[in-house]
């Protein structure tokens, strides 16, 4: 091949693999396979505690990645606060993790403002990716990101912002999940990491 065609090829190789790339890095997110297994969590909660998915086992949780400066988000844990508070007993715990970069600065205040008593932390990327099953270099998905973890430590719904059917009827949609969930049997106490 004679050396400008190949550099034209080369020119053509290089502007093809750039866009594979950028689409990868902005192209919307399905929501990925259920069930799965829940990966490892560890956070540092508001409180100073250290909350984990393996300590939860037994329990049901939903695990809520958010912005604490986002109208849905608020909207949302307006809706969970009381359901919380109603299924708690039952075993329901529910997880929130803030994944903004003012996350830091306002996390205490946005527990104040919306009564929040579940445990809150503050998500890394890799917290993010590793539960929601997502590309490191991809979009994060818009949230409130819902997953619904079972008392075995199973991933068993996943409920990404996108998803506004889901959210637009928040409660009845959150009980038609968790319900079917907490009415399992518990395999007893939670484990030891």
């Amino acid at each position: 091949m004679p050396r400008p065609i190949r550099r034209i090829a080369l020119v053509l190789l290089a502007a093809v693999a750039s866009l594979a790339a950028a689409s990868v890095a902005t192209a919307p997110l399905a929501a990925a396979e259920v069930p799965r297994p829940a990966p490892p969590l560890r956070v540092k909660t508001l409180t100073g505690e250290v909350a984990s998915l393996w300590a939860m086992r037994g329990k049901v949780v939903v695990v809520m990645f958010f912005s604490t400066d986002c109208g849905h988000c608020h909207e949302a844990t307006k809706i969970l606060v009381p359901l919380y508070e109603e299924l708690k007993p039952r075993g329901l715990e529910i997880l929130g993790m803030a994944a903004n970069a003012s996350a830091s600065e306002n996390l205490g205040r946005f527990a104040e403002t919306f009564g929040v008593e579940f445990p809150l932390g503050i998500a890394s990327r890799l917290d993010w990716v590793r539960l929601g099953a997502f590309h490191i270099n991809s979009r994060p998905p818009y949230v409130p990101h819902l997953l619904f973890v079972d008392r075995a430590g199973v991933i068993r719904a996943d409920y990404r912002g996108e998803n506004r059917s889901f959210y637009d009827d928040l409660e009845a949609r959150f009980r038609a999940v968790v319900e079917p969930l907490l009415n399992e049997p518990s395999s007893g106490k939670p484990l030891s990491e």
